[in-house]
């Protein structure tokens, strides 16, 4: 069995959002805090992608944001030649 994780971080940006109420934009703080380990589950769904686990549609079906799941597969496939996704 796969597991899907979003993972959000306490750096000091996401402190900052949460005391001014601002949780609207954690989202964006997760979508580009990679590097300090931080990854949404559309990311997570894209993973299972191209490690063949599910296909496209499924992770489409279940994504927050199916058109940022798609983009994230293309990126994959404009760096590394392919995609590696199953549909």
């Amino acid at each position: 069995m796969s597991w899907l994780y979003e993972v959000l971080v306490a750096i000091p940006a996401v402190r900052n959002l949460i005391r001014e109420a601002k949780m609207y934009q954690i989202g964006s703080i997760i979508q580009t805090g990679h590097r300090h380990g931080m990854q949404s589950l559309d990311q997570a769904m894209a993973d299972l992608v191209r490690a063949g686990v599910i296909t496209v549609e499924e992770a489409a079906s279940k994504a927050s944001n199916a058109d940022e799941l798609r983009a994230l597969l293309s990126f994959n496939a404009d760096e590394n030649g392919s995609n590696g996704a199953h549909s």
